[in-house]
């Protein structure tokens, strides 16, 4: 069966070889594809303090479109979870900040009304994010380059802005060498 007919990712063990980084491509997408779900300025920081505190990848560099995420990430040790699995983590995490429900240490403020209440969700939860996610790992630093430009120009290819730099939605979390 060729990738474009398979319904869910396969997300095989992280593959090492000698001398080489292990580095990983992800794209993570809003439940039903919802629109302005991620690039916001309160979603920025909450997906920013989940990714540190699960801690077992490092967040290299990342793009928050409307309705997905793309992001490169390093195993932070050699023994490490599957990145589904991290995965999984982190979103839970975010999906309790957005409920309004501290997670342990990691406690990210939700945006504020005008009268300096704070906004929670009412009515039934919100469901953030589609079940699963995309990965792929990458073979060679060039891989790395070209993904991250074109995963960059996503907002000036969707007319968001005009130049990249000038989206407020990226950002890198940790320098990751390939």
């Amino acid at each position: 069966m060729d990738s474009c007919e398979r319904k869910h990712p396969a997300h095989l063990p992280n593959f090492s070889r000698t001398n080489t980084a292990v580095m990983l491509f992800v794209t993570v997408c809003a439940s039903d594809r919802a629109v302005n779900t991620f690039a916001n300025e309160s979603m920025h920081r909450i997906l920013r303090v989940a990714w540190e505190a699960a801690g077992s990848y490092a967040v290299g560099a990342y793009v928050l479109m409307p309705d997905h995420i793309h992001l490169f990430c390093a195993p932070a040790t050699p023994e490490v979870e599957n990145v589904a699995q991290w995965v999984r983590y982190w979103k839970s995490l975010v999906t309790r900040s957005v409920r309004g429900r501290p997670v342990g240490r990691v406690c990210v403020r939700m945006p504020e009304n005008g009268d300096g209440r704070t906004l929670v969700p009412s009515g039934p939860r919100p469901c953030v994010f589609q079940r699963d996610c995309w990965d792929t790992q990458l073979r060679r630093g060039e891989s790395y380059h070209d993904k991250w430009e074109y995963v960059r120009n996503n907002p000036v290819r969707r007319g968001f802005v005009d130049k990249a730099d000038m989206w407020p939605y990226w950002g890198v979390l940790h320098e990751l060498v390939w």
